[in-house]
């Protein structure tokens, strides 16, 4: 039993190191054209337990998925990608694309959960005015699409009053 076990711990860590050079030389052969094969390498960056560069390429799957319009594909990538992620500078975007996804989708219900998520990210961080401004413009949209145009109101006039002192972010409001 004991030489068993020490099989297995040897041909995995064998195995680790065969996707962690499948992965190199699909970034060496193909790094004029990687876009293709991001699933690629989020698969073998996962099976050598490399979680920065599986998150990294699991965003930018996820990406090129909603591009695509492959709106499930690309959930499956970004909320790995969160699993992911453990602090607020990346789990931010990544909330905001799966939210822009989900909102295209038209779950009003996962799309509410998701804003939630953003809200408490934003109070965590009360100097990230941008983050602020981005998502309270985000809920004056679902309060709009959800038939509350009198809430959207009060919640974009929030964002304008947020963005009194950083003119790009008004504007992107607009």
């Amino acid at each position: 039993l004991l030489r068993d076990v020490a099989y297995q711990m040897q041909f995995r860590g064998h195995l680790v190191e065969l996707h962690r050079l499948a992965a190199q030389a699909i970034q060496a052969l193909y790094e004029k054209d990687l876009a293709s094969h991001y699933p690629d390498l989020v698969y073998h960056y996962r099976q050598t337990n490399n979680n920065n560069l599986e998150r990294h390429y699991a965003q930018l799957a996820g990406k090129q998925a909603a591009d695509k319009f492959a709106m499930a594909e690309a959930l499956e990538y970004y909320n790995r990608a969160l699993e992911l992620s453990t602090d607020p500078e990346t789990q931010y975007p990544l909330l905001l694309s799966i939210e822009d996804v989900i909102h295209l989708q038209g779950d009003r219900e996962q799309q509410e959960n998701i804003l939630n998520r953003l809200e408490t990210i934003i109070v965590d961080n009360p100097d990230r005015v941008d983050w602020k401004a981005e998502v309270l413009f985000r809920q004056s949209r679902y309060q709009e699409i959800t038939g509350n145009p009198g809430q959207a109101v009060e919640i974009a006039k929030q964002v304008v009053e947020v963005s009194t002192n950083y003119p790009e972010i008004l504007a992107n409001a607009y």
